[in-house]
């Protein structure tokens, strides 16, 4: 796994674990505002998960045959 994977599965786990901390947060206190950061984080979390999945597909060797007739 090269770099940008690294640095990208790094991400998917920090904003994964800012998700369960705010939301944990936002039931024991009850805060409204906190809840909403948490579905905010969630938006930053299925951005990552695509820019994950971009990175693994834009690292695989192109295929040459594709634009062969």
């Amino acid at each position: 796994m090269n770099t940008k994977s690294k640095v990208a599965r790094l991400s998917l786990l920090s904003n994964s674990t800012l998700i369960i901390l705010k939301l944990f947060v936002g039931l024991v206190t009850g805060s409204v505002s906190i809840i909403s950061k948490t579905i905010h984080s969630t938006m930053d979390l299925l951005a990552a998960i695509i820019a994950f999945f971009t990175i693994r597909i834009s690292d695989r060797p192109a295929n040459v045959y594709f634009f062969c007739s």
